[in-house]
C-alpha cells in the first residue's frame, strides 16, 4: 500500500499542480495568486509532500506510542482506521485536471505520435535520470547493510544502530528542505548530479577516516543525498512523460529502483568487507556515475 501511494502520488502531482495554477490564474485578486517566477516546480512540490509525510509520520509515531501505552494496542488500530478513512475522503475530493497525452492528441503530428509510442519512458532526459537515481538507490542499499553487518560482526552497541537510523532521518529531512529552498535556482538534473557526486565525496571521506562513528555519520549524508535525488528525478519524469502514462511509468521505475536497492544490499551480506573497502567501492561508482550523468546528458541532447 505504501508503494502504491508513492506511485500514485508521483503521477498525480502534475495534474494537481496544473489544476491549482489554473484556478489561481483566474483569481488574480486573491492572496493565492502568484506569478510564474515564484512557481516552485514539480521538484519543490515532490519534496514538500515527502517532507510533510515524513514529519507527520514522526508525529503519528509518537501519538501511536502514547495510545499504545495509555489505552492499548486495539486502540492504535482503531485510531489508524479512522485516520485512513478521513484521508480517503480527502483523496476523493481532489480536483481532476485536464489530462493530455501526446500519443493520442489530435494536435500531434503522426511523427510525434510514433516517436512517443517508441519512447514510453519519455525523452533521453528520463532515461539518464533513471540510471542516475537507480545508482543512488544502489549505493544507499549497499551502505545500509554494510553498516549493519560490520557493526554486527564487531558486536557494536545498539546505540550505534539507533544513532544511524536517527541521523539518516535527520539527513533526509535536511535534504528535502534543501530541495524546497533551491527549487527555483537549480535544475532537477543539476540536483541529481549533486546528489550523486555528494555521495561519492562523502563515501570517499568515510573510507579515508574509516571507523564506526564516521560510518554512522555517513548515514546522515546518504539520507540527505537520497532525499535530494528522488524528488528531482520524479520531477524529470513528470515533465517528460505523458500524463496518461505516468502511473505505469512510475510503477516500473519504482520496481527497478527497489531491485537496485536490494541488489546493493545483498553484496555486503554475501561478501564480508571492511568499511574502508565498501566505502571506496561506492565512492568510485558514484563519482564515475555523477560525472557520466552530468556530461552524458549534456552531449546526448
Amino acid at each position: 500500500s505504501s508503494k502504491l501511494y508513492v506511485v500514485t502520488r508521483g503521477a498525480l502531482v502534475p495534474e494537481m499542480v496544473r489544476a491549482d495554477r489554473n484556478i489561481e490564474t483566474r483569481d488574480r485578486s486573491g492572496w493565492s495568486a502568484h506569478d510564474s517566477e515564484s512557481e516552485p516546480g514539480f521538484a519543490g512540490f515532490n519534496a514538500q509532500l515527502t517532507l510533510l509525510g515524513t514529519v507527520v509520520g514522526i508525529v503519528g509515531g509518537f501519538i501511536g506510542v502514547g495510545i499504545l501505552k495509555g489505552i492499548g494496542a486495539p486502540s492504535v488500530l482503531i485510531t489508524a482506521s479512522i485516520i485512513f478513512l478521513v484521508a480517503t475522503v480527502a483523496g476523493l475530493r481532489l480536483r481532476r485536471g485536464v489530462r493530455g497525452d501526446l500519443s493520442t492528441s489530435v494536435d500531434a503530428s503522426p511523427l510525434e505520435r510514433d516517436l512517443n509510442a517508441l519512447r514510453p519512458h519519455g525523452d533521453v532526459e528520463v532515461s539518464w535520470g533513471l540510471v542516475a537515481t537507480s545508482i543512488v538507490r544502489f549505493a544507499v542499499g549497499f551502505e545500509t547493510f554494510l553498516l549493519a553487518f560490520v557493526l554486527r560482526r564487531e558486536n557494536a552497541s545498539v546505540g550505534l544502530f539507533a544513532a544511524a537510523l536517527i541521523l539518516s532521518a535527520v539527513g533526509a529531512l535536511a535534504g528535502l528542505g534543501v530541495v524546497t529552498r533551491v527549487r527555483n535556482r537549480l535544475a532537477e538534473s543539476t540536483m541529481l548530479s549533486i546528489a550523486l557526486l555528494g555521495i561519492g565525496v562523502g563515501t570517499l571521506i568515510a573510507a579515508r577516516f574509516a571507523s564506526n562513528y564516521s560510518q554512522v555519520a555517513l548515514s546522515a549524508w546518504l539520507g540527505a543525498a537520497a532525499a535530494i535525488a528522488q524528488p528531482s528525478f520524479d520531477a524529470i519524469t513528470q515533465k517528460n512523460v505523458p500524463e496518461s502514462a505516468q502511473g505505469r511509468t512510475f510503477a516500473r521505475f519504482a520496481v527497478r529502483q527497489q531491485l537496485l536497492w536490494v541488489f546493493g544490499a545483498i553484496i555486503p551480506v554475501a561478501i564480508a568487507m571492511s568499511f574502508a573497502t565498501g566505502d571506496l567501492a561506492v565512492a568510485i561508482l558514484t563519482l564515475t556515475a555523477g560525472l557520466t550523468y552530468a556530461l552524458g546528458r549534456k552531449y546526448a541532447h
